[in-house]
């Protein structure tokens, strides 16, 4: 069984906690965010979380939180036969690992997807108490678990941001973005998120940014990872649901990828190596 065998092979990248006389093994888990629609937020998800499925002997698994319109499997051309409902129910139900594992969606990559729901107004229909424990679930089970969020302040979603290794947010560089993002992380020091957590991604969405690096990083006191425009071939890839750092992996925006995945696991480390 992959999975009984994912579980008890903990990887590097994974987080090792005794709780009593057992081991816990927790998931590297990254939750982006922007504060702004057409960030290009769900486009880094899938491609983040296709770097992560690529790394040799290890689990990765992408959550769509974006409850009512996700869109991260149609970016990657998978048609759900079962989505973030089916999924509250089967944890509410206590299904067993394998069972829940064969719920998730499988891309080429590797990569397991827990897609949005399925019509508008179905996440309504999702249990309370059932996402946490479907996280959970997720973060006991593979090595790594990518989340496209949102911007909420609801308890779920504060719990998801204080057990994530990796917050990151998206800004495109122009000044609105900007504006909103300094919003957002104004937001995270009154709810005491650490800033250390944060990762800014000055992710380039047109040909020419209106903002430098510098300026973005000045405007929000904070450093940040460049990720280059990838021009008309990574929006023809989108358009036909394939993952660009795949198709085009010399490519700039891939190789940004790639080191941004690289980066988020040796911060996730660093971390748990400073405790």
């Amino acid at each position: 069984n992959r999975i009984a065998t994912s579980v008890a092979a903990a990887s590097p990248a994974a987080t090792t906690l005794e709780r009593g006389s057992e081991t816990a093994r927790v998931a590297h888990t990254v939750t982006l965010l922007s504060a702004r629609g057409g960030s290009g937020k769900s486009l880094l998800a899938t491609n983040v979380g296709v770097a992560l499925a690529q790394r040799p002997g290890e689990t990765t698994v992408l959550l769509d939180l974006n409850l009512e319109f996700g869109a991260t499997a149609m970016m990657l051309d998978l048609r759900p036969v079962n989505t973030l409902r089916d999924l509250a129910d089967a944890v509410m139900n206590d299904v067993s690992d394998a069972e829940f594992d064969e719920l998730l969606l499988r891309h080429s990559s590797g990569l397991r997807v827990v897609p949005a729901v399925a019509q508008p107004g179905d996440s309504e229909l999702i249990p309370d108490g059932a996402l946490p424990r479907i996280v959970e679930r997720l973060r006991r089970l593979y090595d790594h678990v990518v989340v496209d969020g949102r911007p909420s302040f609801r308890e779920f979603m504060l719990d998801l941001w204080e057990n994530s290794d990796t917050l990151l947010i998206m800004c495109p560089p122009e000044v609105v973005s900007v504006l909103v993002t300094r919003s957002l992380l104004e937001a995270f020091g009154v709810i005491n998120i650490s800033p250390e957590k944060v990762l800014i991604v000055l992710n380039n969405v047109a040909p020419k940014a209106r903002l430098t690096s510098a300026q973005v990083e000045r405007g929000l006191g904070h450093e940040t990872f460049t990720v280059p425009y990838g021009g008309e071939p990574l929006y023809r890839s989108v358009d036909v649901g394939k993952s660009f750092v795949l198709e085009s992996p010399k490519a700039p925006f891939s190789v940004a990828i790639r080191k941004l995945a690289d980066l988020l696991v040796n911060r996730a480390q660093d971390r748990v190596g400073s405790r």
